[in-house]
């Protein structure tokens, strides 16, 4: 805090307090409904200035991205360039903290622009941290603090994806692929808002049980739609269970259906391209997202593969 930088000297601690803006969760939702009803076809302007690039621009969505790159990319150079350590305290810990973090990690180590690498980023920053996704994401009954912070690092990542686009092991379907499901609520992995929340629906136990991280690249899909690993309050399903169930984790669904598709797999990826990475964030570098844009009128969003897959066989 402030207060406390005052009272310590901290070039006597080689410390330097570095004070950041950022926006808070009202901003971040405000500029996101501005965003939606820019993107939405069915909203007419009869205004001649209010062109689709001028509500984009007044939305300030795009000035929020901006930040945030900027944000991460002065971490990267401070960690990179200058050997430094870097300690992020920001007021709403557990939602830009994360963003953050998240991006510079990704920008520092080409781990996390793996497959696995990115289910560690998301599972250690975002869940083990306690990113509230329940209340973000309006999951829970009586909930009023809707924010996009989630969906905001994911359209970031997706910027820093097209300027560098050898680099991710993953495409931008997975990441439009995990911002839908995010908010579907079909997977459990977005649906509490603590670790304690998970361990009192048992999910925690139930990952135990089917080991370590490192072991779900083992496992081999047989093509079947089991349940088995389908989550109940106290653990796993038992054969008399009455409980509502809470789904699967998204990553173990994601694992298993890249090794029968390549639907998530980025082709242009170079396994060698470890450079540290410094997206450029002018405005001119930036775009809107198609995630927002694209609409499916025929058979709805293309986020439920079994679905997709099955008018594919039939047609």
């Amino acid at each position: 805090e402030r207060s406390q930088s005052k009272s310590i000297r901290l070039s006597e601690l080689g410390v330097e307090y570095i004070p950041v803006y950022y926006n808070d969760n009202r901003h971040s939702r405000d500029a996101f409904k501005k965003l939606m009803r820019a993107c939405l076809p069915s909203n007419i302007n009869n205004e001649p200035d209010h062109t689709f690039v001028k509500l984009i621009e007044q939305s300030e969505w795009l000035l929020q991205i901006k930040n945030l790159l900027q944000l991460s990319g002065t971490v990267v150079d401070l960690m990179d360039l200058h050997e430094a350590n870097v300690n992020l305290s920001f007021e709403d810990g557990w939602d830009y903290t994360c963003q953050i973090s998240s991006l510079a990690q990704i920008c520092l180590d080409p781990f996390y622009r793996t497959l696995e690498g990115f289910r560690v980023l998301i599972e250690k920053e975002w869940l083990a941290f306690g990113h509230r996704f329940g209340h973000r994401s309006n999951l829970k009954p009586n909930s009023s603090a809707y924010a996009p912070i989630f969906l905001q690092f994911l359209d970031a990542l997706h910027q820093i994806l097209v300027q560098f686009p050898l680099s991710f092991e993953y495409n931008d379907f997975y990441l439009k692929f995990i911002a839908y499901h995010s908010v579907s609520g079909r997977f459990r992995t977005f649906l509490f808002d603590s670790e304690l929340e998970r361990y009192e629906w048992g999910i925690t136990a139930a990952e135990d049980k089917r080991g370590s991280l490192n072991s779900h690249k083992h496992m081999v899909d047989t093509g079947t739609n089991s349940d088995d690993e389908t989550v109940y309050p106290g653990g796993l399903r038992t054969s008399n269970s009455n409980q509502p169930k809470v789904g699967t984790s998204i990553f173990d669904y994601i694992e298993k259906y890249h090794v029968r598709s390549s639907v998530f797999y980025n082709f242009k990826y170079t396994p060698d391209q470890s450079r540290v990475l410094r997206p450029q964030y002018t405005n001119c570098m930036l775009e809107v997202w198609d995630y927002y844009t694209n609409e499916e009128l025929a058979q709805g969003p293309p986020y439920d593969l079994e679905l997709i897959g099955s008018e594919t066989v039939e047609e």
